[in-house]
């Protein structure tokens, strides 16, 4: 498989992992420099991205057969980062659990609202708990798109509370005006496009 068509929801780390290579192998391959520089940040990619995929390297090891061995597997990790608010305040050491698949992780978000945890690598859906508050989300994993495209700035503005409705996947008249409203409220130029600025606020507000 050289080039993968990026679908919704992969993304370097999940296809890291179902094809057992490290994800850095991948990403920095010299074929993937055009990608690196349209993508800065390889967890979040876009359907339609085309991504070269190396071969798996394989190697023999030679061992006496009266005699035991130990094999180490390094599986592709990756972390989860989320950042909790409510109504624009952090959520601020609050225990939670997260469960993946059967496995179950507690913790408590740090001053900033934030939470951070590492996980296997491949997961596209996640329960997050948070405890005292009976108040449950569900992730979908790998499903959020480029900060400068129009679904990925919809996604993220609706997560900040912003009113998008349904799935977006061009530069409409009501995300224009939703990009200015949050252009106003964050003292940018209100020019109801993803400038350069917005881009980068949107993306730091949010997180990723």
């Amino acid at each position: 498989m050289p080039f993968c068509v990026i679908r919704q929801g992969e993304c370097i780390s999940s296809i890291a992992a179902f094809n057992r290579i490290p994800w850095r192998k991948i990403w920095e391959h010299p074929h993937n420099s055009q990608l690196r520089q349209l993508r800065k940040n390889p967890n979040i990619l876009l359907p339609g991205d085309k991504l070269y995929v190396p071969q798996r390297n394989t190697k023999s090891i030679i061992g006496n057969t009266d005699q035991r061995h130990r094999f180490q597997l390094n599986d592709n990790i990756t972390f989860l980062r989320l950042r909790i608010a409510i109504k624009g305040r952090p959520l601020s050491d609050e225990p939670y659990h997260l469960t993946l698949g059967g496995t179950l992780i507690s913790g408590r978000t740090s001053v900033e609202g934030e939470l951070e945890e590492r996980i296997p690598a491949g997961f596209r859906n996640a329960t997050l708990n948070f405890v005292e508050r009976n108040w449950t989300i569900q992730l979908a994993l790998g499903e959020l798109d480029p900060t400068d495209t129009a679904s990925g700035a919809a996604e993220r503005l609706r997560n900040l509370n912003y009113y998008v409705e349904g799935h977006v996947d061009a530069i409409t008249p009501v995300l224009r005006e939703v990009i200015g409203q949050f252009q106003r409220v964050q003292g940018l130029n209100e020019s109801r496009e993803l400038d350069s600025d917005t881009v980068k606020r949107l993306s730091s507000i949010h997180g990723c």
